[in-house]
């Protein structure tokens, strides 16, 4: 039997603040780069993953995300379905559900001169944007007391990034985020690694 290919676009983000300081790492990007150019076999199909690394700034954030969709879309070559990561609760792995447009006011690496004009995503019409993969039944799937569905991704460049990405999937929207937690806490990198699987191979499946 023949097996479907699917592809997968994992990003992470660069360090910053305090995270920078201490680490000069960001486990985002450093999970993110664990995958990069890997393949998760399955029965029925073959996952190929590609990396990204996102900048903690929100306009070169959007133009890297809305430049990616436009060249995917016009050569027909987009990816399957798109995960972003950041990091988040010290405790918990935690898988967004929507993200919104408004009050990003909160400075990156860029500094306040980098803030959104009015605190919007640009070209943003919907106050808000939900993603259409099945975030709740995923999160049963994974099945693990550290993994939770949260309805909060905390209006910052995490957020940010979600919105742009499910505005300019237009219809699609088979994106998620997904809130890891920084190290220094119980969680593991392996954890992390094994979720991640878990949560590739289900969107894959549905």
């Amino acid at each position: 039997m023949e097996r479907k290919t699917v592809r997968v676009l994992l990003t992470g983000f660069e360090p910053f603040g305090k995270t920078k300081k201490q680490y000069n790492m960001n486990r985002s990007w450093e999970i993110a780069k664990m995958f990069k150019g890997r393949t998760i076999q399955a029965l029925n199909m073959v996952v190929v993953i590609d990396v990204i690394l996102l900048p903690v700034e929100y306009d070169p954030a959007f133009k890297i995300l809305t430049s990616l969709y436009d060249e995917k879309e016009k050569i027909g070559e987009m990816y399957d379905y798109i995960i972003h990561m950041g990091e988040g609760n010290p405790s918990k792995i935690k898988v967004e559900h929507l993200a919104r447009s408004e009050t990003y006011v909160s400075p990156g690496n860029g500094g306040a001169k980098d803030l959104p004009l009015n605190g919007k995503v640009p070209n943003s019409v919907e106050k808000s944007i939900s993603s259409n993969c099945n975030i709740s039944e995923m999160v049963k799937h994974i099945h693990l007391e550290y993994v939770e569905s949260s309805w909060n991704a905390g209006l910052y460049l995490c957020e940010f990034v979600y919105y742009t990405s499910l505005m300019s999937a237009n219809n699609s929207r088979r994106t998620i985020f997904i809130h890891l937690p920084p190290y220094g806490c119980e969680i593991t990198d392996d954890d992390i690694v094994d979720v991640l699987n878990k949560a590739v191979l289900f969107l894959a499946n549905n």
